[in-house]
Order: structure tokens, then sequence, then C-alpha cells
């Protein structure tokens, strides 16, 4: 269903505050050419990396009229944290958009020993990759992608940036997926911006059944 409700990725509704942010931390990325709210005004398990990055943690106007981020730059990403190991062969990796501008949404991953109790490495693997999406909305639309396990033993964050623009975020989540949903969401993806797909689930009138 389209629900907006995020469960596995840790405050992926953006709307507890309490960061796990030092002042030092945000003067560290002010330095670094951010515009970005004081560390008390972060939204818990997210963070920064890199430069010359705006954001904005709005606490109204969100897929639940509650809290969202604002984003717009290319040089850094916007991150949170999911920290489960993958055990499923794919997971769909869902987020709610809204705005004017490119979204580039992936994830920073991890390889896990085998029995998941330590951290390895980084590791890149293409099949998970940033993919770029252009957002022309001014309600919250839907985003789907798959990302799967791959042969390695991993975990994630997500990442984001917004090279063109300014795009509203909200909502983020990564789920286990199973066969029949990887057709779906695979099939999601080449629709996505032509016209061919209804992208925002408020408009569709539907019935219980």
């Amino acid at each position: 269903p389209a629900v907006a409700e995020s469960r596995f990725v840790r405050n992926g509704g953006l709307s507890q505050r309490g960061s796990l942010l030092k002042d030092s931390d945000i003067q560290k990325l002010r330095e670094n050419g951010w515009t970005c709210p004081d560390a008390k005004d972060w939204p818990i398990w997210w963070n920064g990396l890199g430069a010359n990055m705006k954001v904005e943690c709005l606490t109204t106007g969100g897929r639940d009229s509650d809290s969202f981020f604002r984003i717009s730059g290319k040089d850094g990403l916007v991150t949170g944290y999911y920290g489960y190991p993958f055990e499923a062969p794919s997971y769909v990796f869902t987020f709610w958009l809204r705005g004017k501008g490119t979204l580039s949404a992936g994830v920073i991953a991890y390889e896990l020993s085998k029995d998941h109790t330590q951290v390895v490495g980084q590791i890149f693997n293409p099949a998970l990759a940033p993919v770029q999406i252009r957002v022309d909305s001014d309600q919250w639309i839907r985003y789907r992608r798959l990302l799967p396990k791959g042969e390695k033993e991993l975990t994630v964050h997500v990442a984001f940036s917004a090279p063109e623009g300014v795009v509203d975020l909200d909502e983020v989540d990564i789920e286990p997926s199973n066969r029949a949903l990887d057709l779906v969401v695979e099939e999601e993806a080449t629709l996505y911006g032509k016209g061919a797909l209804i992208e925002n689930m408020d408009l569709v009138a539907v019935d219980e059944a």
C-alpha cells in the first residue's frame, strides 16, 4: 500500500529531534560551505557529508503534515541511518519527494562480517549506485527503487543530494522485498515522469476493496 510511514530507516519521517550531532559537527559543516540548522534542530540519526549544501529541516508541511528536509546542492550528502544487515535477496528503497529540480538518491554501503557483528569496510556495488530523479510537483510523490543484496554481507546508510533546483524529502524507508514486488518496482522505475503512472496517490479515488 502507498503508505507514508517509515518503519526501518531510523527516524525516516524526520519528526524526532534531539540530534546526535554536536555543535562542533555543525561548525565543521558550515566551514565547508553548508547552510544548515543548529545541532539541536537536526532530526536524530541524520547527518551531513561533503561541502556546499543547503539544508532546511522544516517542522510542518511534510507528507504526514509533519517535518521534512528541503535540500539543494551537489557537493555533499544528507545521510540517514538504516543499520540492519541485508538478509533478503532484495530491498525496496522508498522516499517521498516534492519540489522542482533533480534529486540524487543512493546509499553508502558497508560490508559486514559473516556474523554481522563487525563492519569490514565501505564497498561499491554498481547496482546500489545513486539514481537521478527529475522532480516537478507541488504535491508529495512516492518514488521507489530496488536495492539488491548481492553476494557480500552488507548494511547501508541512505544518502541524498539535489544537484539541480530545490527538492523536499520525507518518509524515507528501506524494506525487504519479494519477487512479485521486485517486478512492480522495476516497472514503476520505467514510468516515472512520463505521465503513464499515477505518481500522486492522493489523486486516486478507490474503495476499500
